[in-house]
């Protein structure tokens, strides 16, 4: 490569570090990719007054039917909350089968176990005197286009919107450090694209096959970690030849996914 071209990468990677930055911001996950969910609407339909709810708390059942259960754990990238409508949460643990507890002045109602039907599910919890029931609204899978597939309780398919707002957060994280990285080991703007195809394939991963696994909340955010340093490693060492060594890659993906996913952790 001639002398005048390598005198304009710095400024290749420099606007690739403002387009970043000028990347939208939102909520969103970064490295450990989007949370299976369950949301929860209220219906207070069937009882005969008004009640007055203390706490819901949600179990994950290691059999199907929750003789053997724990509350989920309390942990980053783990949590589950109410409001005056309904209750929503974000869940790391495995296990399919899952029950819910209403504990109010002077009852606790319990719900029949139910299974998580899809990656975001949606319920109603309908109130009865005596119980509580999990009834399926409908559920919906991730992805990276713009179209989400949604399965309605009647067996319908149907699409909705559904930005990957989790890719661009990721990218506004890591290229930046990335492009530090680069001007520092003097390598050339190609190389970021390498960085770029090892996350889209370690986001591939963390997405639609970790979440399948029945693994704790603490084994997942280390396997994601430890998947996504080792692809983006691969896919850094072996593209970028000689330019990068196989040690300043592992340091780059190293320090990427560490910032990455304690950034991702720790949103609300």
């Amino acid at each position: 490569m001639s002398a005048k071209h390598r005198r304009f990468e710095p400024l290749n990677i420099f606007l690739i570090l403002l387009a970043a930055v000028a990347l939208p911001q939102g909520t969103a996950e970064a490295d450990i990719g989007p949370h299976p969910t369950l949301e929860f609407e209220f219906d207070f339909s069937g009882l005969n007054a008004s009640v007055d709810i203390d706490e819901v708390i949600l179990f994950t059942c290691r059999d199907d039917d929750c003789v053997e259960r724990e509350e989920l754990w309390d942990v980053p990238g783990q949590t589950f909350g109410c409001d005056q409508d309904g209750c929503s949460g974000t869940l790391l643990t495995g296990g399919p089968t899952r029950q819910i507890e209403v504990r109010l002045a002077d009852r606790t109602l319990t719900s029949q176990p139910f299974k998580k039907e899809g990656f975001y599910s949606h319920y109603k919890l309908i109130f009865l005197n005596d119980e509580v029931k999990v009834e399926f609204v409908y559920a919906s899978e991730p992805s990276f286009g713009n179209i989400a597939t949604i399965t309605s309780v009647d067996g319908r398919i149907h699409q909705r919107l559904d930005l990957t707002m989790a890719v661009l957060f990721t990218l506004l994280v890591e290229i930046p450090l990335a492009g530090l990285f680069l001007l520092i080991f003097k390598a050339r703007f190609l190389d970021m694209l390498w960085i770029l195809l090892g996350n889209a394939i370690s986001l591939a991963v963390v997405w639609f096959i970790v979440p399948l696994l029945p693994l704790t909340a603490l084994s997942v955010t280390i396997l994601v970690l430890l998947l996504s340093i080792l692809i983006e490693w691969g896919v850094l060492g072996w593209l970028s030849g000689k330019r990068i060594t196989w040690l300043k890659a592992g340091v780059i993906s190293l320090v990427l996914n560490v910032v990455s996913t304690i950034v991702g952790l720790f949103l609300p």
